[in-house]
């Protein structure tokens, strides 16, 4: 958006070039292709003085006679008028164009954004829900059209189409006059080398990376400790929701029964796996025992209790396809003796599949509380919610919530 300054200066310079124009026809100074305009009125003083604006005095022809001082004065405004004319319109095709290198030239203050997936969205969308909106500069080797049209209507933000791995690419990132960089690409390695390139190179920069991998993330957690900094915030959508659905739903539940409760985490991708990992650290004294229901259950939970601590509840686990009514005979067979309906957490890669589930368990069981993952919670499911009675965790509303917080600790 051009300053008020800016106005200021080339309304100035407008004013000049008719005013010295207007100030040449009245005092008397006649040009050669239209010597009788001395004679004529102030209506057409004006006239000729606006259209030096569009044709310079092409129209008019030169100064031959009059007042010095007037002739000099025309001969400027012939000059002039052109050149704030010229100006104006060269500006504006820039901006219609809108080109990266244009936008980027005054960059202060602003967040870099590298990334164009779901996740990238989302924070931008978080970023400008206040009404301090931060300016953005977009960056990715890729271009997604839909959400560089909306980041350039919605938040005028730039974009450079570059890979952030590249030594060069920082220079063209203006970091040393910026707030802040968010790496948010589906790559951990781009995301975390490029981390420690912004640092070698801005050492006060606020780096905020995505962690997709939950090992990866426990291990950069276990270095910021050990470093005993924050140079990096490691972040991981599923650890944001996995901390919303406890707190919010399973720590007051856990509260309010006597004896000790039961979950079946049906999934167990990186979802399912961050959910365990929660409940073995905040509710290891409240559960029962945990089931994990999953095609490669066996195999993962192996993989998983390598890189984690043992929890004081058994976990079962049962290797086979959630739609698979033997895996439900299993289950029947494995929660037979719990005390209360277990709680049930549908979390696999398939928002679809999670809501087909969800209403097939609430036709076997009245009384089980369900927790069915979504990325996106719309009109349709938020309806099926009401009807089948279970709750739809939105990775996207959680994500919101929690951003909203993390964005203001990161670059305020």
């Amino acid at each position: 958006m051009r300053s008020p300054v800016s106005w200021v200066w080339r309304g100035a310079l407008a004013v000049s070039a008719f005013g010295l124009a207007l100030y040449a026809f009245q005092v008397g100074v006649v040009v050669s292709d239209r010597p009788d305009v001395v004679g004529a009125g102030i209506l057409t003083h004006v006239y000729y003085s606006l259209g030096l604006f569009v044709l310079g005095g092409l129209d008019l022809g030169v100064p031959i006679d009059g007042p010095d001082g007037a002739r000099i004065a025309l001969w400027f405004a012939y000059f002039l008028a052109p050149l704030v004319t010229t100006g104006v319109l060269v500006e504006s095709a820039l901006r219609l164009l809108r080109p990266a290198w244009i936008q980027r030239q005054h960059l202060r203050n602003h967040i870099v954004v590298v990334g164009v997936g779901q996740l990238a969205e989302l924070f931008l969308e978080t970023l400008h829900a206040g009404t301090k909106s931060p300016r953005v500069l977009l960056v990715d080797t890729r271009q997604s059209q839909r959400l560089l049209a909306k980041a350039r209507d919605q938040y005028g933000a730039p974009y450079v189409c570059v890979a952030i791995r590249h030594s060069s690419t920082l220079g063209l990132l203006s970091l040393n006059h910026a707030k802040g960089i968010a790496l948010l690409t589906g790559d951990d390695l781009i995301n975390l080398e490029a981390a420690w390139a912004v640092l070698e190179a801005e050492p006060s920069m606020s780096v905020v990376a995505h962690i997709d991998d939950i090992q990866m993330k426990r291990e950069m957690d276990r270095m910021m400790g050990d470093s005993g900094g924050q140079r990096i915030r490691a972040f991981n959508m599923h650890h944001m929701a996995a901390d919303r659905l406890y707190d919010q739903h399973l720590a007051p539940r856990f509260e309010e029964t006597s004896a000790r409760d039961a979950v079946v985490l049906v999934g167990f991708g990186r979802f399912g796996q961050t959910m365990l990992e929660h409940l073995r650290r905040e509710a290891s004294d409240e559960l029962e025992r945990v089931v994990i229901v999953d095609p490669t259950a066996k195999n993962a939970v192996a993989a998983f209790n390598m890189q984690t601590h043992q929890s004081s509840f058994p976990v079962d686990v049962i290797d086979g396809d959630a739609e698979d009514p033997m895996v439900w005979d299993q289950l029947d067979a494995l929660l037979k003796d719990v005390a209360h309906p277990p709680v049930f957490i549908f979390g696999t890669n398939s928002d679809s599949l999670n809501l087909r589930l969800a209403m097939l368990l609430r036709k076997r069981s009245r009384s089980l509380e369900i927790f069915v993952r979504c990325f996106h919670e719309s009109r349709f499911s938020a309806q099926l919610a009401k009807e089948y009675r279970f709750h739809v965790m939105a990775l996207e509303q959680m994500m919101h919530e929690a951003l909203e917080e993390l964005q203001k600790e990161w670059f305020d």
